[in-house]
Parts: structure tokens; C-alpha cells; sequence
């Protein structure tokens, strides 16, 4: 299996060396660059045509809401999915990143864990490709609420994606079935880990 190729867009040297040895580490992934600004970034991603873009927000000369408004605006032949890494926090600039296709956004600093299984959850074909914006919206409220990355919040986000989608009159079970399905467990497990979950928030 080729390995999922990443590139890293961050201005903090610090961070995006961390980033860069501990994902070189994992089985499976390769980082292909390292760039400290938007410009640089648009310019690796067009020539290395990576499979992930790992994308800080608040960064010189282009930041990342203007990388991705590029990219939609006058896309690569082969777009990346887009994780945004970011210390910002507001409402509005997570939906503007979500909306300008954004995969999913995690607050800094990074629970590396975490990252590896969202990676995990978008490129290996036994799970899901990727959550939908309504699911992706649904996990950033949660975590705003305090909930902890694990099984039951994948869970939740999941149903939450979903009774949205579904609409005003969809069923908590219609929800967990399709949970069910996406995840491929049982019934029962999807129901354990979110009653837990709740319980703990």
C-alpha cells in the first residue's frame, strides 16, 4: 500500500518539526514538505501533489482561510483533503474553513493520538472516508463543551451528522443505525458509547 503523503503548512518551525518526526513515524504516512507560509504551501502543494494538507490558520504573507478560498477558487488537479490545525478557536472561522472544504479542523495544541486516528478514519478504506460538514461541525461543538477525543465522541458526531442530515423529524435510532453501518459495529455498541459519553460531559 503507498503511504498516505502529507504536507505540512505551519509557521511555527517548532511545531511543524514535531509534526513532521512524529508522522514520519507512523506505518503509513510520509510528510513530503514542510512550508512556513501560505505562499510556499500553495506552491509545494501544486508541484508534490500530497494526499493530506495538515494547515495552520494564522501564518505570513498567505494565511490558511486564503490558501483554501485559492484552492476552491482555482483548484489542483489532484486536491488534497484538508485538515486545519489551528490555536483559533471562534465560531466563524471554523465554518469558514469547513465551508471552504476543509475536512475537519482540531484546536491547538494537538492531541497526536487523536490526529492519527482522524487520518486513519479518512484514507484506510475499512472506515468511513470522511465525516460530512454536518458531522464535522457536530465534533467541534462537542469538544467546545469540553468532550474528550475517543470512541464515544466519534460516536456522537456521527449520530449528530447524521440527525442532521436527516432532518426535523429523523429518529435518535434512524441515527444510530446509520452510525451503525458507517462504523461497521453493532447496534448496541454505538448506543453504549454514546449513553457513556453523555454521561461524562
Amino acid at each position: 500500500m503507498e503511504p498516505i503523503r502529507i504536507l505540512i503548512v505551519e509557521d511555527d518551525e517548532s511545531t511543524g518539526l514535531l509534526l513532521e518526526s512524529f508522522l514520519d513515524g507512523i506505518e503509513g504516512m510520509e510528510v513530503i514538505g514542510v512550508a512556513r507560509d501560505g505562499v510556499a504551501g500553495l506552491d509545494q502543494l501544486r508541484r508534490k501533489e500530497p494526499d493530506l494538507l495538515l494547515l495552520d490558520l494564522v501564518m505570513p504573507r498567505m494565511g490558511g482561510i486564503e490558501l483554501l478560498r485559492t484552492l476552491r477558487e482555482d483548484p489542483p488537479a489532484r486536491r488534497p483533503r484538508v485538515l486545519v490545525l489551528s490555536g483559533v478557536r471562534d465560531d466563524a472561522t471554523v465554518q469558514c474553513a469547513l465551508s471552504l472544504g476543509a475536512s475537519h479542523y482540531i484546536i491547538k495544541p494537538v492531541n497526536y493520538s487523536a490526529l492519527v486516528d482522524w487520518i486513519h478514519m479518512c484514507f484506510f478504506p475499512d472506515r468511513p472516508e470522511e465525516e460530512s460538514r454536518a458531522q464535522a461541525a457536530a465534533r467541534w461543538y462537542l469538544r467546545r463543551m469540553g468532550a474528550a477525543e475517543g470512541l464515544g465522541l466519534d460516536y456522537a458526531a456521527a449520530a449528530a451528522g447524521v440527525l442532521a442530515e436527516l432532518g426535523r423529524d429523523a429518529l435518535l435510532k434512524e441515527a444510530y443505525a446509520e452510525v451503525q453501518r458507517q462504523k461497521r459495529t453493532k447496534y448496541a455498541n454505538v448506543e453504549r458509547n454514546i449513553s457513556q459519553f453523555i454521561a461524562r460531559l
